[in-house]
């Protein structure tokens, strides 16, 4: 191999770790933008459920968004502070859950944090 052959493939060995560090960081972007997301519908639903009481549904809704955040940012404190804030809102909706479709990181995390729930 000529030194221009391993020049060559020295640089195309960092621009392939720079793309894959890049790819890396942008799919955390996206995982957090997504959070938002989930966490802001529910908080509408959560409004809107409290000024008209029509809160059917809402149960499974909270557990749905608390379990997807934790998927999406589970090494992000905020947002896990963010499922504890959820639970506290409404620890009624944390019982009777249908455990066996539920992740069990997730309900190990609920289990850590003393967060009571139940299932069915």
């Amino acid at each position: 191999m000529t030194k221009n052959e391993k020049l060559t493939l020295i640089a195309s060995l960092g621009a392939a770790l720079l793309s894959l560090y890049t790819w890396s960081e942008d799919g955390k972007g996206d995982d957090t933008q997504h959070a938002y997301g989930i966490y802001s519908d529910y908080l509408k639903s959560r409004n809107q459920c409290l000024n008209e009481q029509k809160c059917a549904g809402l149960d499974d809704l909270a557990i749905l968004t608390a379990e997807r955040i934790f998927t999406l940012a589970n090494d992000d404190a905020a947002w896990l502070n963010t499922i504890t804030y959820i639970h506290a809102n409404d620890p009624s909706f944390f019982t009777e859950i249908h455990c066996n479709t539920l992740n069990s990181d997730f309900q190990d995390f609920l289990t850590e944090q003393d967060l009571t729930y139940s299932c069915k």
